[in-house]
C-alpha cells in the first residue's frame, strides 16, 4: 500500500507537469493570437492611413488644377480690364462730386459713335479750364434701365432719366442746365 501512495503521487505531479504544460501552451496560443490580432490591427491602421492620405493627395491635385486654371483666366481678363475716373453709370448723373459738370450718354458699343465720341472727349477733357466731362455707355446693363423711346429734357431726379439716343446734359449743383441730343449738336457744343 505504501507503494500505491507514491504512485498516486506520482500521477499527480505528472498530471501537475501536464496541466503546467496545458497552462503554458494555452498562453502561448494566446499570445500568437494577440500577436495575429495586432497584425491584423496594423494592416487596418495602415489602410485607413493610406486612404487618408491618398484622398489628401486628390484634393490638393484638384485644387492646384483649378487655381491655376483660375490664376489664366484672372489674369486674361485683368488684362482686358481697365478702370475709368471720367467713366460712370446713368444712376449717379445727379450726384457727381464736383458743382459744375457734363454728361455724355452713349451707346458704346456702336464702333463708329464710341470712335467719333471719344476723340471728341479726348479734345474736350485735354483743356483743364473745361467742365468735368463724365460719360456713361448706354449698352452696359446697369445703364439700359434708362434707354427710352423717347427722352425726358427735363429730368429733376435720376428717377425721371430718359435717353434716347447720344445726349448731354449739363449739370449744376445737381440740377440739369442744358439737355442736348444728337451727335452735331453735341459735337457743336463740345467744340
Amino acid at each position: 500500500m505504501a507503494n500505491n501512495k507514491k504512485v498516486s503521487k506520482k500521477k499527480s505531479s505528472s498530471s501537475k507537469g501536464t496541466n503546467k504544460k496545458k497552462k503554458i501552451q494555452e498562453e502561448n496560443h494566446k499570445k500568437i493570437e494577440t500577436v495575429g490580432d495586432s497584425n491584423i490591427d496594423f494592416m487596418h491602421i495602415f489602410f485607413v492611413a493610406s486612404s487618408i492620405i491618398l484622398i489628401f493627395l486628390v484634393f490638393y491635385i484638384l485644387t492646384v488644377y483649378i487655381t491655376g486654371r483660375d490664376k489664366k483666366e484672372t489674369t486674361t481678363s485683368s488684362e482686358d480690364t481697365t478702370i475709368s475716373y471720367t467713366d460712370t453709370i446713368a444712376g449717379r448723373s445727379f450726384s457727381m462730386p464736383e458743382n459744375e459738370y457734363l454728361v455724355l450718354y452713349y451707346d458704346q458699343s456702336d464702333t463708329d459713335l464710341h470712335t467719333d465720341m471719344s476723340t471728341l472727349v479726348s479734345d474736350y477733357r485735354s483743356d483743364p479750364e473745361h467742365y468735368a466731362l463724365y460719360s456713361v455707355d448706354m449698352s452696359r446693363g446697369i445703364n439700359k434701365t434708362y434707354a427710352a423711346e423717347e427722352s425726358n429734357t427735363n429730368p429733376e431726379s435720376v428717377s425721371d432719366l430718359a435717353i434716347s439716343g447720344p445726349s448731354l446734359i449739363h449739370f449744376k449743383e445737381g440740377n440739369v442746365m442744358e439737355y442736348l441730343e444728337g451727335v452735331e449738336d453735341i459735337t457743336n457744343y463740345l467744340k
